[in-house]
C-alpha cells in the first residue's frame, strides 16, 4: 500500500448515452441511465480526480483529494461518493462558482463530449477558473500531514510551487497547463497529442515541457488515445502501446493512464513500464461504465502485484 494525494476536479456528471454520433443538425436520441429516471437529474461521480483517485483506491492505496466544490446539493453528493470509495477529503474546500450540470454525451463508439449546463449569461471560463484555484488554495502543511509518496497534479491551484519542497516524493503533472505561472514540480509530464499540437508544443516538446518544469524534469509522455503514445527527454525516446477493447465509455481513460503511470512509479517501475501499466488502467476505465465507480476489488491491479507474479 502506499499514499497518493490527487490535486484536480471534482464533479458530478450526467451521461446521456447516443444512438448515433455527434453532427451538427442531426437528430438523437439520449438514453439517460435506467436507475436515474424515477427521480432526475441524477448523475455520477466524475472529474479527473475523482478518476484517478477511484483507480488508486481500487488497488488498495491510500488517496487524499485535494479540490474544491459548491456548499450545496451537488457538493454534498461529490463528498457522499468520494467517502463511500474511501478517499480521504478534508481538503475538499468550498468554492462559490457558478452552479450547473455536467453532461456526458456518449456515442455509440464510447467517445465522449463533455459539456458544462448553466443558466448565467456572463459565465466567464477564465474567472470560474480562478475562483476555483482560489478556493483549493495549496497548504504545504497539510500535505505533509497526510504525507503522501506519490502525487498527481492534474491542476494547478494557488500556491502549487510550494510542492518543489517535496522533491523526494514521484510527481506526475499534467501538461498542458493554462494557468501556469510558475515552475511546476513534476518528475514526469502527461499530455495528449491533439492538445500540443493545439497550442504549438508537439515540435520540440521536450525543450518546451523543460520550460515549464525547470531541470527536475525528468520525462514527458505524449499520449495518442487507442493507439498508445511516446514516451521520450532528450536523450531516449520509447514508444508504448495501448490494449485492444471493446470501448463502451472512454470517460476518464485519461486519468485512469496518469494514476496507473504514478503508481507504477511509485512501486519502482521504469518509465516504460509505468506507461505500460498506466495503459492497462485507461484501457480498462474505457472498457467500463463509469468514470470514478466504486468496482470489485482488483478491477485496477497494482504494478508491485502484476510484477511479482510475472516473476
Amino acid at each position: 500500500m502506499a499514499r497518493f494525494m490527487v490535486f484536480g476536479s471534482v464533479g458530478w456528471d450526467r451521461p446521456i448515452w447516443l444512438d448515433q454520433p455527434l453532427k451538427s443538425g442531426a437528430r438523437l436520441l439520449g438514453l439517460i441511465d435506467l436507475e436515474d429516471m424515477s427521480n432526475l437529474p441524477k448523475g455520477r461521480l466524475g472529474g479527473a480526480a475523482s478518476n484517478a483517485s477511484a483507480c488508486l483506491r481500487n488497488a488498495g492505496h491510500d488517496v487524499a483529494i485535494w479540490s474544491a466544490v459548491r456548499d450545496d446539493e451537488t457538493g454534498a453528493n461529490i463528498r457522499a461518493a468520494l467517502l463511500d470509495l474511501g478517499v480521504d477529503t478534508s481538503n475538499l474546500s468550498i468554492t462559490e462558482t457558478v452552479p450547473g450540470q455536467t453532461m456526458i454525451l456518449i456515442e455509440p463508439n464510447g467517445e465522449r463530449t463533455i459539456f458544462f449546463q448553466h443558466a448565467d449569461p456572463k459565465l466567464n471560463r477564465t474567472i470560474r477558473g480562478a475562483m476555483k484555484r482560489q478556493a483549493a488554495k495549496i497548504d504545504i502543511a497539510e500535505v505533509n500531514v497526510f504525507r503522501p509518496e506519490g502525487i498527481l497534479l492534474r491542476a494547478l491551484f494557488s500556491d502549487y510551487a510550494v510542492l518543489s519542497t517535496l522533491s523526494n516524493v514521484i510527481t506526475v503533472g499534467h501538461w498542458p497547463q493554462s494557468e501556469r505561472v510558475s515552475k511546476m514540480p513534476a518528475d514526469v509530464l502527461i499530455g495528449s497529442r491533439d492538445d500540443l499540437e493545439a497550442k504549438g508544443l508537439l515540435e520540440g516538446a521536450f525543450h518546451h515541457a523543460k520550460k515549464a518544469c525547470g531541470n527536475r524534469l525528468k520525462w514527458i509522455i505524449v499520449t495518442d488515445g487507442k493507439s498508445g503514445g511516446e514516451i521520450f527527454n532528450e536523450a531516449k525516446r520509447f514508444a508504448y502501446y495501448t490494449p485492444e477493447i471493446r470501448q463502451i465509455d472512454a470517460t476518464g481513460a485519461g486519468d485512469s493512464f496518469a494514476a496507473g503511470v504514478l503508481e507504477a512509479l511509485v512501486k519502482g517501475a521504469d518509465i516504460v513500464e509505468a506507461a505500460h501499466h498506466g495503459a492497462k488502467w485507461g484501457a480498462k476505465t474505457a472498457s467500463l461504465r463509469g468514470s470514478a465507480e466504486i468496482r470489485p476489488a482488483g478491477t485496477y491491479q497494482s504494478w508491485e502485484a502484476i510484477d511479482a507474479s510475472a516473476r
